[in-house]
């Protein structure tokens, strides 16, 4: 061993042994005899899984050496400034994956792990600065993904729970669950539709209101509410708006229903029965005669609220006519009104009498209108004086004002104070003094009214 070294150092110094001053020599092997598969002296690189390399031991000493004489070692920022990158790309993703599903949230963290990574490897390979991608990667990343599902969790529940408060206050609750599955409903907007509009009011209520005790008033009220609500509710309705002692509820908005017409004649005889049973059970202390009109046409329906305020509401001519048509009640002395778009394809469900034609307040056409008188069954029991009044309503619309006074004073004695025909017969008598114009072709006025 000796005489080999002397020998190099004789071959060195013969050689060009001054190669080697002022150098540093680093001398290694590189065996990998051994059992099978056992790599001696060698390590694995970085990069193996792509190049398949080992490096010699002797290798990786003069890197090492290389790297303290050159001063090239990998260095780290401050801790404060570590700590505040840390903080910073931690609330960034945060505050950017709640804004996102969890589906694009997936797609965002795998792409930022991968930019993550290969951001502080060019760093550590241009600058020699070395960052912990590890640690943001087990920590600001999918704590930034937890937080966004987690949000987006509860967001949604709380969506829910305001979409069911707010749907409670206009629809029953099982169609509330229903319509739970469409959150598209508290955006604020409207879209044009064909929707069966009910209004009702107590006849005299401010009056009859005037001679109660604020207690009294506010127990009959809901009293009153209660059974009024409940009719329509069983007939899946959406009450927009409870005015004063006025209802307000359409059909086939927002949920569409095919037989919407139906529900609406349906619930307004539930309702126009019930609350005459309420009336009696309390006699002459608060008169409950209610007055209803419907009327089937397009509205604008949606919430006409804002962010914060949801406002569901059906905007239009028809909900107007439907108003007019409880309104008009009052003159004719009937209880419920329905025009001739409410009633189309129901003949046979409904037992109506024909009520003429009406120039209405706010409105340039002319109306047809009905008086729903009740559900088939009843046809027989009142045919008698249905058809005696349609045919002095025949003789109305015809100017044989003589015949039609008559006909209307028979239909008096048919059904004792019969409102329809007092209304018409004081028509008869104005018309006698001021007789209509050519183009006069049985219409009513009521547009002053």
């Amino acid at each position: 061993m000796l005489r080999r070294r002397f020998a190099c150092s004789a071959n060195c110094r013969g050689t060009g042994y001054e190669f080697f001053r002022n150098r540093v020599v680093f001398v290694g092997a590189k065996p990998s005899a051994g059992f099978t598969g056992t790599k001696l002296e060698e390590f694995a690189g970085r990069c193996i899984f792509m190049t398949g390399r080992f490096y010699p031991g002797v290798e990786v000493h003069t890197t090492a050496f290389l790297n303290l004489l050159r001063q090239e070692w990998l260095r780290r920022l401050p801790a404060p400034l570590e700590l505040a990158l840390l903080a910073a790309l931690g609330v960034v993703l945060g505050y950017g994956m709640v804004r996102l599903q969890p589906l694009p949230a997936v797609v965002v963290v795998l792409t930022g792990a991968i930019g993550i990574a290969a951001t502080t490897w060019g760093v550590a390979w241009t600058s020699r600065v070395w960052f912990a991608r590890l640690i943001v990667a087990a920590v600001p990343v999918p704590a930034a993904f937890a937080w966004s599902v987690v949000f987006n969790a509860l967001q949604g529940h709380i969506q829910r729970r305001l979409l069911h408060q707010c749907l409670s206050a206009y629809v029953s609750e099982p169609l509330a669950r229903q319509l739970l599955r469409r959150p598209e409903l508290l955006q604020v907007g409207a879209g044009r539709q064909e929707v069966s509009v009910l209004f009702s009011d107590i006849a005299r209520f401010s009056a009859v209101a005037s001679r109660l005790a604020a207690q009294d008033l506010v127990a009959l009220l809901s009293e009153y509410f209660e059974v009024a609500i409940g009719c329509v509710h069983h007939h899946e309705v959406t009450i927009l708006h409870l005015l004063g002692d006025a209802i307000f509820a359409v059909w086939n908005a927002p949920r569409p229903q095919l037989d919407h017409r139906a529900r609406a004649c349906h619930a307004t005889l539930l309702l126009r029965d019930r609350l005459a049973e309420l009336d009696e059970r309390h006699g002459a202390v608060l008169p409950m005669r209610t007055r209803i009109g419907v009327h089937t046409g397009e509205a604008y329906v949606g919430n006409f609220g804002t962010g914060e305020r949801f406002n569901y509401l059906a905007i239009g001519e028809s909900t107007n006519l439907a108003s007019r048509l409880e309104g008009l009640n009052r003159f004719l002395g009937t209880e419920v009104l329905v025009s001739r778009e409410a009633l189309a394809g129901l003949e046979a469900q409904f037992v109506t009498c024909p009520m003429g034609y009406f120039r209405l307040k706010g409105f340039d056409r002319v109306v047809e209108i009905h008086e729903l008188v009740g559900p088939a069954a009843v046809a027989a029991g009142t045919q008698s004086w249905r058809e005696a009044f349609t045919e002095a309503l025949y003789r109305f619309e015809r100017r044989d004002f003589d015949r039609a006074g008559r006909a209307f004073r028979a239909v008096e004695g048919l059904r004792t104070q019969h409102g329809p025909s007092q209304f018409y017969l004081r028509q008869v008598t104005s018309l006698r003094d001021h007789p209509p114009s050519e183009e006069w072709l049985g219409e009513v006025e009521m547009t002053d009214k």
